[in-house]
């Protein structure tokens, strides 16, 4: 069984940043917080025209 934090805190040390978890036994875990990029959307979205002389559904 897998032992549950019972404090669990960010910390900000210049320009990083932790995740500090503490267990009932004492034991302190950190774990380094990585910000990752955006990800592009999976489909561009279709630019919307008010063009009225093309035919509906394509």
């Amino acid at each position: 069984m897998p032992k549950k934090p019972t404090k669990i805190e960010i910390i900000q040390e210049g320009d990083e940043r932790f995740l500090l978890k503490v267990y009932a036994d004492g034991s302190q875990e950190r774990v380094c917080i990585v910000k990752l990029p955006r990800k592009p959307p999976r489909f561009r979205y279709r630019k919307v025209s008010l063009d009225k002389s093309r035919k509906k559904g394509f």
